[in-house]
């Protein structure tokens, strides 16, 4: 081969030679490369360390997103907890305020009752009147309580019984008048009040001593203010039998002082007849 052809071959080989492997800098560089994003080095003319310095942004965030996260949840659950303790403190306050106010409410009402007035109306026999040959039926209103009845007014009415009667068959009605008098009659604690029956409900005691075992009935009603501007009534009804008479009267003579036809303690409180509030 001719040494002209020849020389043009050998340099085309030295130049794909070059290429492939590179010029003796270009080698030593690139044995020497490493990562570009070693701990504590900010290489910030590589684009491959500014991709993963944005991962590692991106994943600190979502962590900490995450830890927020967890904490708002932890916030609220603790917020839900203290709104619920708080609803059931409210409704515990207001149970507790509830029992309270009946408590005071209970304690105020027992207290009115053991201050209030009370009426009694205990009998107090069947009399005969000075100078009369008459009977009347006597009730002793008494105030058992600790304040003042005041506003009393007293109705008291005295029949005899037609007949002697099985107790089965005893009276059973007796009528009392609905609306009360205006009055200013006061009864302290502990004091009493002595009334009579109506003139028009008398009897001639010697209706009484012809009767055989027959009932005679003082009833009525008692109306009064109970200290508390509160209206109250006792309604009583007692009952006497004419074989309790005192015997030692003389019937048809008027009586120059009162004198008992049937003695108090004779009288029994009627099966019917009595009530109170």
């Amino acid at each position: 081969m001719p040494p002209d052809e020849r020389e043009p071959i050998r340099q085309v080989v030295v130049q794909q030679s070059d290429l492939s492997f590179g010029t003796p800098g270009q080698s030593q560089q690139a044995a020497e490369y490493q990562s570009p994003c070693r701990a504590g080095v900010d290489n910030r003319n590589s684009d491959l360390c500014a991709q993963w310095k944005a991962a590692d942004a991106a994943q600190q965030s979502a962590m900490w997103a995450g830890i927020g996260t967890l904490i708002g949840g932890l916030t609220f659950a603790a917020a839900v907890a203290a709104a619920i303790y708080a609803r059931r403190a409210a409704k515990h306050t207001e149970t507790g305020a509830i029992a309270a106010n009946k408590t005071l409410a209970h304690a105020e009402q027992t207290s009115k009752r053991e201050l209030r007035a009370y009426l009694a109306v205990v009998p107090d026999g069947i009399n005969q009147l000075i100078g009369t040959t008459e009977a009347m039926g006597h009730v002793l209103l008494q105030n058992v309580g600790k304040l003042p009845a005041r506003n009393v007014s007293l109705f008291v009415y005295m029949e005899m019984s037609e007949r002697n009667v099985e107790p089965k068959y005893r009276r059973a009605d007796f009528q009392t008048p609905g609306g009360r008098s205006e009055t200013e009659r006061v009864v302290h604690p502990n004091g009493s009040m002595r009334q009579g029956c109506y003139n028009a409900h008398r009897i001639p005691i010697k209706e009484i001593f012809e009767a055989v075992d027959h009932n005679i009935y003082v009833w009525g009603i008692a109306y009064y203010d109970d200290g508390y501007g509160c209206p109250r009534y006792t309604r009583f009804c007692h009952r006497y039998t004419t074989a309790s008479r005192n015997r030692t009267i003389n019937p048809t003579r008027e009586a120059t002082e009162t004198r008992v036809v049937i003695a108090p303690d004779k009288a029994r409180y009627h099966t019917r007849g009595n009530d109170a509030d």
